[in-house]
This record gives structure tokens, sequence and C-alpha cells, in this order.
């Protein structure tokens, strides 16, 4: 049966992940003291008699879902599917289990950025200590595995919107580093997942001081450069014949092989940064955008790459004052009306789609951004080729994944009705 969707933002979200007080992810570690009996029989959890969203296309009527350590150990129908040990059985009749959700573009845990101050000299070349790069603005030796730590409200208002995994990186440079996936858990040690699974561009230069880049046209050949000097520098170490060490072009080397997240923005952006991805040989990379990418959404669906797409939609027009309402192009009340469906339109040319929390207020309102579109970001890419995507997209040894499989991490949302 399916409920009006009004009806589903408003219903109660209740996330049984990993997350969760009750349920950590993943072992105590033992090289750290413990005050108190160390427990060492560790109890399972079973939510049984609930319907079970196994994946995409699969549905258990009556399932049960069994976690133990912090992993899923079984799933299966609730009249055969059982566990051999301590158990706290959960009756879940009446509600849907979905896998929790994903965000593949947060800062989660890493230092708020700074702009740079003015400076009456100009600066042509980094002031940063140490052998690394000549720009600010190139930092692939940032690691968000080396600088994680997360606060308790942002990871409990994580966990309350239902989201049980995230990749956060420095959101600083054109070459921003490696990002980490992680789970929204205060404890560093216990939410850290994959110190090094991505790898973040951008045409932002940040929080450097240096004159240089300056625009658009600047950023894209420093990029380019980089590429260039990465190249050869992978090249001439092993012959000695670099003049030195270039931390940052060692990094760069290192890193170049990881899905490549760039942070493109518009859809002219996007365009552009496939150029130039393009003539380095990087194909299939995850471009996040800005909500705009339907005005072009066949060219950006030949281009090869994934697209990561915000529920931020923007804010109505007060057009009460016909002085002030003359203000108001007709392109902005296109892209007030059509925004909404932003992610379906991709969906329907072809471009696999993942959504982000990133740039609302309340993460809690991920799901209600969906009712802006009429509900069409939900009835239209609720498909296996989409929603999959969501967790599939890095291929992480250790995903949480967009479904219920044995030896992944036991992490799921409790909801009253289905979420298509």
């Amino acid at each position: 049966m399916q409920y009006p969707l009004r009806k589903l933002f408003v219903s109660l979200i209740w996330a049984f992940a990993v997350a969760m007080p009750k349920t950590k992810a993943q072992t105590p570690d033992p090289t750290f003291p413990v005050n108190g009996t160390y427990n060492k029989t560790l109890v399972a959890t079973l939510l049984e008699h609930a319907t079970v969203h196994v994946d995409a296309q699969t549905i258990l009527e009556d399932g049960t879902l069994v976690m133990h350590r912090g992993r899923i150990v079984a799933v299966g129908p609730s009249s055969t599917t059982s566990f051999d040990g301590p158990t706290m059985r959960l009756d879940m009749h009446g509600l849907h289990l979905y896998p929790s959700f994903v965000d593949l573009h947060s800062d989660l845990g890493t230092p708020q950025v700074q702009s740079a101050g003015w400076s009456r000299t100009p600066q042509d070349v980094s002031d940063k200590k140490g052998a690394y790069g000549w720009n600010e603005a190139v930092r692939p030796e940032t690691s968000a595995a080396a600088v994680f730590d997360p606060s308790f409200e942002s990871t409990k208002t994580l966990r309350r919107a239902g989201f049980g995994a995230l990749l956060t990186h420095v959101q600083d440079g054109v070459v921003r580093g490696t990002g980490a996936v992680v789970l929204p858990l205060e404890n560093p040690r216990e939410a850290l997942i994959a110190p090094e699974s991505s790898f973040h561009m951008s045409f932002r230069k940040g929080s450097s001081s240096q004159n240089y880049p300056n625009s658009l046209m600047g950023a894209t050949a420093l990029l380019r450069q980089t590429h260039l000097d990465a190249r050869w520098y992978a090249e001439a170490a092993p012959r000695g014949l670099t003049g030195g060490t270039n931390l940052s072009l060692e990094a760069f080397v290192r890193a170049r092989n990881l899905p490549r997240v760039f942070s493109a923005g518009g859809w002219k952006d996007v365009l552009r940064a496939d150029v130039m991805l393009s003539e380095f040989g990087v194909s299939s990379a995850i471009m996040v955008g800005s909500g705009d990418g339907y005005q072009r959404a066949k060219a950006i669906s030949k281009t090869g790459h994934r697209m990561v797409v915000p529920v931020d939609f923007p804010s109505g027009y007060n057009v009460a004052d016909p002085h002030l309402a003359r203000m108001i192009g007709l392109d902005e009340l296109k892209h007030w009306e059509l925004a909404p469906a932003n992610a379906a339109l991709l969906h329907d040319a072809g471009v696999p789609i993942a959504f982000t929390a990133h740039g609302l207020k309340d993460p809690g309102t991920f799901l209600s951004g969906g009712s802006k579109g009429g509900g069409s970001w939900t009835s239209r890419v609720g498909s296996p080729s989409s929603v999959d995507f969501q967790s599939r997209i890095l291929d992480w040894h250790v995903r949480p994944g967009w479904q219920f499989e044995r030896g992944l991490f036991g992490q799921c949302i409790g909801h009253r009705w289905p979420f298509v």
C-alpha cells in the first residue's frame, strides 16, 4: 500500500544504527584501559517482525535483522532467522527497516576553513613550513583522517536524520587531499572506517593567502600544471632527478588512483572539470553539483561522470511588492521552479546520482527536502541504479552498503511508512 508522501515526511524516524549508543560500531580497542569489568560477552540485537527492505529490489514482509558486534550476521524471514547466544529482541512490527543514508559530501569533524585576510603586499610563494609545494591552494598532503575530530552535537544530529556513514574531507583549496569514510560517532577511533578513501579537488582556492589563483582560469591552469608536475615527479623521483623532496607532489602521486571527487558547483563547472580531468585520463569521476545540473542533463550524461546532488532548494521569492518583483529575473524563477526536480531529470538522462545533506542548516530536513518537488526524487529516483549507487559509489571494502548483507556494518532506519 502506498501512503501519501506528506505523511511520510512528518513521521518519526528511528535510527537503530551502529552509531547509536547501545550498538557500537566496532569492538572497543583492547589496547586501551577499561574502567570497570571488561564485558567479553557482547549481546546480539534482533530487530524482528519488520518489513525489511534488504536492497532496492528485495523486500521481506515479515523479516528479521540480526546484528552482533556492530556487523550484520543474518537477515531473513522472522520464522527462520535467529541467533545462538545472548540476544536483545526488539519487536519492529509495523515499521519499515531501510539501510541508513550515506552522505558523500561532508566536512564532519574537520576544522572550519578560515578565509585569508587582506594584505598590502603580494604573496607569490607559499609560506607553509616544510618541504611542500609552492602554492598553498594545492594541498594533497591534507588528510581528513588526520584532523578528524567530530563534536557530540553534530554526530547526534546526523544519526537522528538517519545517516549511518559519511565521506568527509577538508573543503579547502583546489587540491584538497584525501577524504575518509566515517560513522557519525564522536569518538574518532570508533568512527573512522577507511582513512584514505577518495581524492578531492575544486575550482576554489579556499583559505590560501597567495594572490594566485584569483580567477577560474587561474584555478584551472593550476590544476592542470599540478597534474603535469605530479606526472613528471613520479617519473623523476626513482632516478633522483627531482632536485629535492616535494611532499605535496608525493602525496598527489599516492592519491591519484583513489576515486576522484570534484566539488564543481554549477553545470558549467561540471563540464569544465570534465575537460580538465579527461586530459589526464580521469574518467567516471564523482562530481558534486549545486542543483542546476538539470539545465544540461544530457551533456552531463555524455561525460560518464557520476553526480552528487543537494536537496538544499531555493526558497520562494516575495513578490508582494510589484516594484521589487520586477528585479527578479525569469532565470531565477525558473530555477526556483525546476531545482526540486533536478535529481529526477538527471536520473532520466541516465546520470547516476547520490544525494547529500550538505548545505542544509538542519540535516534533519534531508527527507523533507523532497516534498518541495512533489515527491519527484523519491518516487522517480528510488531505483536500484541510483539509490544503491549512494553507497556503492566508492566501492568500499568496508562499505556500509545500501543493502542488508552479512558482514556489513549493521546500520538501519526504522520508519512507519515506506519511502517510495
